[in-house]
């Protein structure tokens, strides 16, 4: 963190104060707000709209429901607005549309990674066929593709991973691959390579489970993600969702040491395949405006 500003009831200065200094900040890469309520609309929403060409602005809005709007009223003294307001004002301004304080880090995480994704089109991979319509269902939610991968990659899969118990189609379904380097490598090699894929979307189980010999495995498994992540010549992003199905506490903490250690890495983790989900829906959304404003100022 460069800065962070608690003016409490605005009752002098006012968020676009502090926006208009965040802007010219040479420490500040990336703005996030909690906002109530604003007294000169038209003035907020030209300036994040020139701050988001250049600074992403995240921007949590409270009192959009009618209890939130009258604790904003005794709050802050403010008029909330009506949601289909506080929609247009998204509309025109690409600002990061977030629900929380949660929802809010998801957002840093996918805006600090350094590949930006030419499409909205995501491998997903993991295990299960239930947990991969789910997935499905998750990504296209937030507007994102699924599309099914090129028949060339279909053949090649097929080649050396044996249909009986996995799913070839997108999403992927190979448990086996997600503990074994090997096999691993040969399907992201070839899935990150189909041109109809922008980003690789990799569900984790959190937490260390099994025998030494197992945990020893997923630990390089993890490296290797990494690795990939970070150097594939595609230059693709890769995002992990880390899911945990365990109550054990020290399963807990070693899932919570794994996503610590993917992104100090430089890799997006998540902790719930929806987080990842919405942030990567919302990621597309904020680079797709920025092309269509750049059009509209050339």
């Amino acid at each position: 963190f460069s800065k962070m500003i608690s003016f409490g009831n605005a009752c002098g200065l006012q968020a676009i104060d502090f926006l208009e200094y965040l802007a010219e900040d040479d420490d500040t890469e990336i703005i996030t707000i909690y906002l109530e309520g604003i007294k000169d609309g038209n003035r907020v929403t030209r300036l994040i709209r020139e701050i988001n060409r250049s600074k992403p602005v995240i921007v949590w809005k409270g009192g959009l429901t009618d209890s939130g709007a009258r604790a904003v009223a005794s709050h802050t003294g403010s008029l909330a607005g009506e949601g289909r307001i506080w929609q247009a004002f998204f509309a025109q301004t690409g600002a990061f549309r977030v629900n929380s304080l949660e929802e809010i880090i998801d957002a840093v995480m996918a805006l600090r990674y350094p590949k930006t994704p030419q499409g909205r089109r995501c491998l997903l991979f993991g295990g299960g066929g239930g947990n991969a319509v789910a997935l499905a269902d998750l990504f296209n939610e937030q507007g994102l593709d699924v599309p099914a991968l090129s028949p060339e990659t279909g053949k090649e899969l097929a080649s050396f991973i044996p249909l009986a118990g996995n799913s070839l189609r997108n999403p992927l379904d190979l448990w086996p691959a997600l503990e074994s380097i090997e096999l691993l490598r040969r399907c992201l090699e070839l899935v990150v390579a189909d041109p109809v894929i922008d980003v690789v979307v990799l569900d984790r189980h959190a937490g260390l489970w099994g025998g030494e010999d197992s945990q020893k495995r997923q630990r390089e498994v993890n490296d290797y993600i990494i690795d990939f992540a970070r150097n594939n010549k595609y230059n693709k992003p890769v995002v992990v969702s880390m899911r945990m199905l365990e109550h054990d506490p020290d399963i807990i903490a070693a899932g919570a040491r794994q996503r610590r250690d993917f992104v100090r890495a430089g890799v997006p983790a998540y902790s719930t395949p929806a987080s990842a989900a919405r942030a990567l829906g919302r990621f597309a959304r904020y680079h797709e405006f920025l092309s269509k404003d750049r059009g509209n100022t050339e």
